[in-house]
């Protein structure tokens, strides 16, 4: 995972305004989703706050976010020069976010605009699009099938991207630039033929915009990312990372120091530090030797001085630090509870964002300043209000951890698979009702999550752990289910099963497993695992979002066919592993109900997958309910939708304890 300046998808308003009142065209829509004799109010989780993917520029003082109305998703515009109202913003923009793709929103000073990461009917066919501040009316920037990443130069003249061109297995990648100026595109240098492959990765320019630092992967293999730069006035790119070290993440901080001196960020000693080189000496120093990785990361600016913010997720809390990047030395250091991420950077002013359990948004600025001593400021600029936060929280979150079935190869030990634990504050009475879900990836992380809230409502619990494969454990957690090793997630929330089971007396039916994308693999992967495979649990049932069960079919039709390649195999040298690990074909292991859901228009993966699956299923007489949600791709989007969501899930659920009663 690359952390640059993304923003979240959950924003909200700023504490000093009142709560935004339920607009006229909900209050007699139902948001209700029943489960048993309860029924939880979505509305306040989707208008309570109806603003999502804040972006804030610090320098231009604008302010950019997508607010939900009941027609739709709309992007929206608010000048933060007198203050942070925004009830007072206005719409930009008659377009609906609902249906269309909408990532990493960058506001650009030259075109007085923010330009996004989008599509047209959420296929992810990615390209760059600008909406005006002014008029808001949209423009293509560029002509691709998908957009990795870009970024600006420090004037904002230049915008460098990394694009894919063409489709599986054919395609070929590239680093080229739209000029703002001239409004026009240019291609810098593509990676046909060479050894060196593009895929998501950072972007850095020098201070003249001459040269532009970026990643590329070595053998296409995910956990051989290398740094370069590309230098504009000989038409040369340059290795300058150590070959020969593998590398699961590395990006370059923006802006460089000078023209000869960048900072990146490497997981190269077995965790994420930070590290400087300098082109000329060709020398590289490690600056921080931290044993948690490095999620964000900030270049400062004090009068002439550079300082490096970073964030590091300590378990429950998130340490926020500042390091001298000339000598390493760390001059700050303050826990944040929960999950923290950088929304703008201007001079020596900082915009954080933090989140936890209980709290689905806050943001804070950090002003830096140094005499003598580093100080910094810490003031309030979004708060979440207590009121609506309150109504939003039904969940008790406990921390926990447990023990892995298998070894670390290297301690010898058991793996050490930390966790969250969401109970509900009023649970059902009858404890024969209780219902357990164990998150099959992307869990552990403290921070705000309306599906345990939603399910802690109606008196579902979660256990969400970070499974091997997760991110800010280390490398070597990070890649301990590359490969052969992909059950090693499944093995490790059969574990979490184990431990409920244990902790609450609870019957296996009572606990099932759930999850979206790999997840929703994982999540079916449990219950279908292969008769040699002899560490199992007898699950209750399993939910599974945007799934992916066929993936020697899937490597011809996903739009991340690499991901493939790093989590399981190449089917073209190691077809048998993948049909090994493709759920498709040991569908007749299945013997619980499932629930499949997927988006009509999703092409990161393809709504084929659930449907061939469950027709699968259903030929061989299995327990399988199907939901296609039209108009939808990767995630959900839409209160009907949300809300059609919830429904359906509750209503397998209730199914599932029904017969737990008969049985």
């Amino acid at each position: 995972m690359n952390r640059f300046l993304l923003f979240l998808l959950i924003s909200t308003t700023v504490g000093a305004c009142s709560r935004a009142p339920s607009s006229p065209s909900t209050s007699t829509i139902d948001f209700g989703a029943k489960f048993l004799k309860r029924t939880v109010d979505l509305q306040p989780y989707l208008y309570g706050f109806p603003y999502n993917w804040i972006t804030p520029n610090l320098e231009s003082k604008e302010l950019f976010f997508l607010k939900t109305t009941k027609p739709g998703l709309y992007l929206h515009n608010l000048s933060t020069k007198d203050g942070i109202n925004l009830e007072k913003s206005h719409q930009i923009s008659s377009i609906n976010f609902n249906q269309r793709t909408f990532w990493q929103p960058q506001y650009n000073k030259k075109l007085d605009g923010i330009v996004v990461r989008g599509d047209e009917k959420n296929d992810e066919i990615i390209k760059l699009w600008f909406f005006p501040r002014k008029s808001g009316k949209s423009k293509v920037l560029t002509q691709t099938e998908y957009i990795y990443s870009f970024r600006f130069d420090e004037s904002h003249e230049h915008i460098a991207y990394t694009s894919r061109h063409g489709f599986n297995p054919n395609h070929y990648n590239c680093l080229e630039e739209f000029n703002t100026s001239k409004q026009q595109n240019s291609r810098l240098f593509c990676d046909k033929d060479l050894p060196f492959k593009f895929s998501w990765g950072g972007i850095a320019f020098s201070p003249s915009a001459n040269r532009i630092a970026f990643t590329l992967l070595a053998d296409n293999d995910r956990t051989k990312r290398n740094l370069f730069f590309f230098d504009r006035k000989n038409g040369h790119y340059t290795l300058f990372s150590d070959k020969t070290v593998e590398r699961s993440e590395t990006w370059p901080l923006q802006p460089w120091v000078d023209e000869n001196t960048i900072h990146y960020a490497s997981d190269e000693d077995g965790f994420i530090n930070l590290y400087r080189y300098n082109i000329a000496q060709k020398k590289r120093v490690q600056l921080t030797h931290n044993k948690s990785s490095i999620d964000y990361t900030a270049m400062l600016q004090d009068q002439e001085r550079y300082w490096i913010a970073f964030t590091m997720k300590n378990g429950w809390d998130t340490v926020f630090q500042i390091v001298d990047p000339l000598t390493g030395k760390i001059h700050y250091k303050k826990n944040l509870s929960g999950t923290a991420s950088f929304a703008d950077i201007h001079g020596n002013q900082l915009l954080v964002v933090r989140k936890d359990a209980s709290t689905p948004y806050e943001a804070l600025l950090a002003t830096i300043s140094f005499d003598k001593k580093l100080k910094v400021n810490w003031k309030p600029y979004i708060e979440y209000p207590k009121t609506l936060k309150e109504s939003l929280i039904h969940c008790d979150v406990e921390r926990i951890s447990y023990s892995s079935p298998d070894l670390n190869p290297k301690s010898g030990q058991p793996w050490k698979i930390p966790a969250l634990l969401y109970t509900p504050k009023k649970p059902l009475p009858d404890p024969a009702q209780h219902l357990y879900l164990l998150l099959a990836f992307y869990g552990g992380y403290n921070s705000f999550s309306l599906q345990a809230q939603a399910d802690c409502a109606v008196g579902i619990s979660t256990l969400s752990p970070a499974v091997r494969g997760s991110w800010f454990h280390g490398k070597e957690f990070f890649e301990a289910n590359d490969g052969e090793n992909a059950d090693a997630p499944v093995r490790d929330v059969i574990a979490g099963a184990r431990y409920l089971k244990r902790r609450y007396s609870l019957k296996p039916q009572q606990m099932g497993t759930f999850g979206g994308s790999h997840g929703g693999w994982a999540a079916i992967r449990a219950l279908t695992l292969p008769p040699q495979e002899k560490y199992r649990f007898p699950f209750g049932f399993a939910l599974a979002f945007a799934g992916i069960y066929d993936l020697v079919g899937a490597h011809e039709t996903v739009n991340i066919p690499g991901w493939i390649d790093k989590e399981f195999g190449n089917p073209k040298i190691q077809r048998e592993q993948l049909m090994y690990h493709s759920p498709i074909h040991y569908a007749d292991n299945l013997q619980v109900p499932v629930f499949l859901a997927h988006g009509k228009n999703d092409s990161r993966i393809p709504v084929a997958e659930s449907r061939l699956f469950h027709a699968k299923l259903k030929k061989l007489k299995k327990d399988s309910t199907f939901l296609e949600i039209p108009g939808q791709g990767h995630s959900i989007r839409g209160d009907e939708n949300i809300t059609r969501y919830y429904r359906e899930r509750y209503r397998f659920m209730e199914r599932i304890v029904r017969s737990n009663e008969v049985n």
